[in-house]
């Protein structure tokens, strides 16, 4: 699904992102940007950036917990907290809101179920990863990326709360 919106969108002069992308208020938008902008991707280079981090983050979440769940989640307050707080005039698209979202679920999956494997995964993750800890406080009022940064995270650490922990 990634590579033929992306295909479309770079083929089309990045249309898809006027009719599927994030724009702050706009209620199209909200209704059908927030479901939809994750999937959608500016260049091919935008793409195979998310995309090694989305299988990674994704395969070590959906060992523990609810994979379509925590996504959901993920889009659904990383949306809504970017489409309330970017700037006017902004789109935003890409799979960064699950990323992040899998990365705070990731960070606090073993200490909110005070689980020693899973902590020690989260300090691993840190360590290897803590680039993503920038990318949540980049802040740029020209580029709102690190909003649904910021929100996706906050979308991944709810839905750690929740996930199952198998023993």
């Amino acid at each position: 699904m990634f590579i033929i919106l992306c295909f479309v969108n770079v083929e089309t002069n990045k249309s898809l992102n006027l009719l599927l992308g994030i724009h702050p208020r706009n209620y199209w938008s909200l209704i059908v940007g927030i479901p939809c902008s994750w999937l959608v991707h500016n260049s091919w280079s935008h793409l195979w950036k998310n995309l090694i981090p989305f299988i990674m983050f994704g395969m070590i979440a959906c060992s523990k917990t609810n994979i379509i769940r925590l996504i959901s989640f993920c889009i659904i307050v990383g949306g809504i907290g970017t489409w309330l707080f970017s700037p006017d005039n902004t789109v935003t698209v890409g799979s960064s809101v699950v990323i992040y979202g899998f990365y705070g679920w990731t960070l606090f999956f073993g200490l909110i179920h005070r689980n020693i494997l899973w902590f020690l995964i989260s300090i691993i993750t840190i360590y290897y990863t803590n680039h993503y800890l920038y990318g949540l406080f980049t802040l740029n009022n020209s580029n709102p990326a690190w909003l649904v940064h910021l929100f996706g995270f906050i979308g991944g650490f709810l839905g750690s709360s929740g996930g199952r922990m198998d023993e």
